[in-house]
């Protein structure tokens, strides 16, 4: 019974995706549309033609792209989030920190190396200042492929 809840799980997901995938972009869509030379071209669908799509980038004017010379065309699915970073920096930060905190060399009154101590000091310290850059850095958008028959005609 498991075993078929879960099938169709799956076919209700990809079926859902699949769909999604097939209709017709419409403007003012958010598309990411790459060249056959790597060249990318993003910003806001505009319309299109029989031979050409017109993407408003987002620097600059109206372009005009000639079908043929599409590659690759991807949607946006929105921006990563700033709280994901702040926990990826803070993870990294913690396992940075700790083993930088307990290998530190100590010469004086702590026999060789700071140990727990250091280890425990240096986690809280670099997940700290690991979230903050994490929660800094701007977040990248995500883009989901598509076919190129879905753009409009």
């Amino acid at each position: 019974m498991r075993r078929l809840l879960a099938f169709a799980s799956c076919v209700i997901c990809l079926s859902t995706v699949v769909a999604t995938q097939l209709r017709t972009l419409e403007p003012p869509a958010r598309i990411r549309i790459t060249l056959g030379h790597d060249t990318r071209i993003v910003g806001g669908l505009a319309g299109s033609d029989d031979v050409s799509i017109f993407v408003t980038p987002d620097r600059g004017s109206l372009v005009k792209i000639p079908r043929t010379s599409i590659a690759k065309v991807e949607t946006s699915a929105g921006h990563k989030s700033r709280a994901r970073g702040a926990l990826i920096g803070f993870a990294a930060g913690a396992a940075g920190g700790a083993l930088a905190g307990s290998s530190a060399p100590c010469t004086s009154f702590c026999g060789g190396t700071f140990g727990s101590a250091g280890l425990i000091v240096g986690a809280i310290l670099g997940a700290g200042a690991g979230a903050a850059i994490g929660a800094v850095v701007p977040p990248g958008e995500r883009w989901t492929a598509v076919p190129v028959s879905v753009l409009p005609r």
